[in-house]
């Protein structure tokens, strides 16, 4: 699949726009859920003044860019009474298992003494798009495989199994200051109840594609297709990086799907992608600066 990618403007930022007050920055990991002709639910992850994140939604026609209806509260938040979410949940993606729709995540931890890590949790939506806060789980911890902080994940069915792709912190400091952040996989046979970890699946270079993050996946036939954020050393910006997955063959580095543009609200980063396909269409939602403090755009794909 020879594509580039035309960015097609910021959709959604806070800015300007008074808050809740657990959702007063940010509009990171944007994903959506469609809801009817050119109208999709956005869910992304806000923060507080402490940056603690809780997730919310709004409803955007991408065809138009208007803003149908902005929900502005949290649909989950870090203190929704379940230990494990910690100091904060941000999305990673939503799927279906039979006539059921799940949102994974990542819960952020924040000891009192120690460095922050993440773990991964599910919950169930309701018909009506809305989180069942009474499903909250643990989906994926810490154990020897991934024994310091996992990050953002993405689930798959395939029909005879879900396939998760997750982020999983190897060291903190690879020897340039940097953490080294991969990216992994795992497979469930029983609808998401237990995983198995078979290990990093996209390769890394020290100093240039070193920490990865929010990998998103799309299936063309019989080839896999992921995106995700990237970057090296030196305090660089994220880019977006595509990878090709032929049958029972490892993944292949691809390309730079997206760079940051020359001016504007993703000039110095773009991250945290989310693929989809719409009237025919892929499209990809992502972040701009600071992390989705400047909110999310969208691209089409062009097939050259």
């Amino acid at each position: 699949m020879n594509a580039y990618w035309s960015k097609l403007g910021q959709l959604y930022s806070t800015e300007g726009i008074e808050r809740h007050p657990k959702l007063l920055t940010h509009a990171a990991n944007p994903t959506p859920v469609h809801l009817s002709k050119n109208v999709y639910r956005v869910f992304y992850s806000g923060r507080d003044k402490s940056n603690r994140s809780s997730i919310s939604a709004v409803d955007i026609d991408i065809e138009t860019s208007e803003i149908i209806d902005d929900l502005n509260y949290p649909l989950l938040a870090w203190d929704d009474g379940h230990p494990f979410l910690g100091t904060g949940v941000s999305i990673g993606n939503i799927y279906g298992v039979d006539d059921t729709l799940f949102v994974s995540f990542m819960a952020w931890r924040n000891p009192d003494r120690g460095h922050w890590y993440g773990e991964i949790g599910v919950a169930k939506l309701y018909a009506d798009t809305t989180i069942d806060k009474s499903s909250v789980g643990l989906c994926l911890g810490l154990n020897e495989h991934d024994p310091i902080s996992l990050s953002y994940p993405y689930v798959l069915n395939t029909g005879k199994c879900l396939e998760m792709w997750y982020g999983s912190t190897k060291t903190w400091d690879v020897g340039n200051l940097e953490m080294l952040h991969t990216i992994q996989h795992a497979r469930s046979f029983d609808g998401g109840v237990s995983w198995k970890r078979q290990g990093q699946c996209i390769p890394y270079v020290v100093g240039q594609m070193q920490a990865f993050s929010r990998p998103s996946v799309l299936k063309v036939g019989s080839t896999l297709h992921m995106w995700y954020s990237f970057r090296g050393e030196g305090g660089a910006g994220y880019k977006i990086g595509h990878s090709i997955k032929q049958g029972g063959q490892p993944w292949v580095f691809s390309d730079v799907a997206l760079e940051p543009s020359e001016l504007g609200w993703d000039s110095d980063m773009v991250e945290y992608p989310c693929v989809f396909r719409h009237a025919g269409f892929v499209y990809m939602l992502y972040c701009g600066n600071h992390y989705g403090r400047d909110g999310f755009g969208i691209a089409r794909m062009n097939l050259a």
